[in-house]
């Protein structure tokens, strides 16, 4: 992989995924939900997203 395929895909990252991410912090904070509250919400979902053997399983709540 060439540095600029690099550096395509670290800017599609932070553009595709953590820019989103924050901006539903962000709005979620203004609903009044506390840093840790989201941050441990956070926590429970990249681990559901490690743990799933089944991609789809990400997509349905938890029960």
């Amino acid at each position: 992989m060439n540095s600029r395929s690099a550096d395509d895909r670290a800017l599609e990252f932070d553009f595709g995924i953590r820019a989103p991410v924050r901006r539903l912090v962000v709005q979620l904070g203004e609903k009044g939900w506390s840093r840790a509250d989201i941050a441990y919400a956070l926590r429970e979902i990249a681990e559901e997203v490690e743990m799933a053997q089944d991609p789809e399983a990400i997509r349905r709540p938890a029960s």
